[in-house]
């Protein structure tokens, strides 16, 4: 489990780093971003967490609050 939980990490990472180029390129509102964030990343970062979900894996949450502190200028 922890190999499909890195690889879907790996991609949601990317999708993030595509996201954060169009917040550059953009002025929106923080509402705005964290809808944008709960729709366009947090789907791959939870595929198939109905049969991961009972493993404590860190990665899922270090990108949630690195994109917090990105929000909030921390």
């Amino acid at each position: 489990m922890t190999g499909a939980v890195k690889a879907l990490y790996d991609q949601a990472l990317k999708a993030y780093h595509s996201l954060l180029s169009l917040f550059d390129k953009v002025s929106l509102d923080i509402k705005i971003k964290l809808s944008l964030f709960d729709t366009m990343i947090v789907p791959i970062l939870t595929y198939g967490s109905e049969v991961w979900g009972v493993y404590n894996f860190q990665e899922v949450d270090r990108l949630h609050i690195r994109f917090l502190k990105y929000i909030l200028g921390v």
